[in-house]
């Protein structure tokens, strides 16, 4: 989502990242010239009755909501917002419908590099994340590449400029993954990603379809790439049998929910705006990562943020700057002193503006 914690600290401020229709409204308001993502249950099917997409279009934005709204002829300023909540994984996405990281970077970069003036752009491979939180192998390497192919985006228009930094870097490593997962010291340490590569479905999906009815068997086989076994689908029976009712539903298994009263797409304000899936389907994406990680003998550490270092890019002018070991604090104050940024002065120009909604 664009009014997610990432996107939300370079264009907002409040003071609980939750506050996502808060962040929402702020955003609006802000004269981003680009704004593409998912989160669309912010601008338009909000509490207060709002519609931030209207009264957006009405202060000159071009809409786009699908990815054939992405044609030449659209100019700044953008706002696109191509599903309700966060953007589907790259691995479940319809892509005839949701752009790829990719091609929002090339939309947004293709417009802004006309600029005589110069552009600061934030990009975010989300969901790297949140298929780190959830275990999720097959979904986390899709995503990664995801965020590969839009970082050679970016690198293509940097190169085209002498004086542009392109930097890469994540907040932290989320999953603790490791390679060979081993019961004991004699135990084959190989690990085998094949087995990761022919997953065609996030555990976050094969749990939703399955909860709600979904054969498990079928809907194994068709989302693993392999014939599970008996005993794999008995885990995974177990584990649906184990839930309650769901609150949270993908756009890909029920794109059409809607409330009959607005015509927009339904959201669950209950289910708590920073957790990434509704925890109900936890059981059950257990039982399906576990069937994964034992065949391609991975592990992981937590199902939260780890301590491991993780990797930093720079290239362009300035980008020597970046190398070595860095605090992660460091790499913020660093970008600010090649704009030519203070961050006590952009304080100064928000001391005493509204923090909560």
């Amino acid at each position: 989502r664009v009014t997610h914690a990432t996107p939300a600290a370079f264009s907002a401020h409040a003071i609980n990242r939750d506050d996502e229709d808060f962040i929402a409204l702020q955003q609006a308001v802000k004269g981003i010239d680009v704004l593409l993502g998912g989160g669309r249950n912010q601008f338009n099917s909000r509490p207060d009755g709002k519609n931030l997409v209207e009264e957006m279009q009405a202060d000159g934005y071009t809409y786009l909501s699908t990815l054939s709204d992405m044609t030449s002829n659209v100019s700044l300023p953008v706002l696109g917002l191509f599903s309700a909540s966060h953007m589907s994984y790259e691995i479940d996405k319809d892509a005839s419908q949701e752009p790829s990281l990719a091609e929002m970077t090339e939309f947004a970069l293709s417009r802004l590099n006309q600029s005589e003036t110069g552009y600061f752009i934030m990009i975010e491979g989300s969901r790297i994340d949140h298929a780190g939180h959830q275990n999720d192998a097959a979904a986390n390497v899709a995503e990664v590449m995801s965020f590969q192919e839009a970082f050679s985006v970016a690198l293509r228009y940097a190169n085209s400029d002498s004086d542009t930094l392109v930097v890469s870097v994540a907040d932290h490593e989320t999953g603790g993954l490791s390679l060979g997962l081993a019961a004991n010291y004699q135990q084959d340490t190989n690990w085998y990603p094949s087995v990761i590569a022919g997953v065609q479905s996030s555990l976050e999906y094969m749990a939703e379809v399955i909860a709600a009815g979904g054969v498990v068997m079928d809907v194994l086989t068709e989302g693993l790439g392999f014939s599970p076994s008996a005993a794999d689908v008995a885990s995974v029976a177990n584990a649906r049998d184990s839930i309650g009712p769901t609150s949270h539903t993908s756009e890909r298994h029920l794109s059409s929910t809607t409330h009959e009263s607005t015509g927009s797409e339904a959201v669950d304000r209950d289910v708590h705006a920073h957790e990434i899936v509704d925890q109900n389907l936890v059981p059950v994406m257990s039982a399906i990562g576990n069937i994964v990680d034992t065949r391609a003998r991975i592990g992981w550490a937590t199902v939260s943020h780890s301590a491991v270092d993780v990797n930093l890019y720079a290239t362009g002018q300035g980008h020597k700057n970046f190398k070595g070991n860095q605090k992660n604090s460091d790499v913020g104050q660093k970008i600010l002193d090649y704009m030519g940024l203070s961050l006590e002065k952009e304080t100064t120009k928000v001391e005493g503006m509204a923090v909560v909604p």
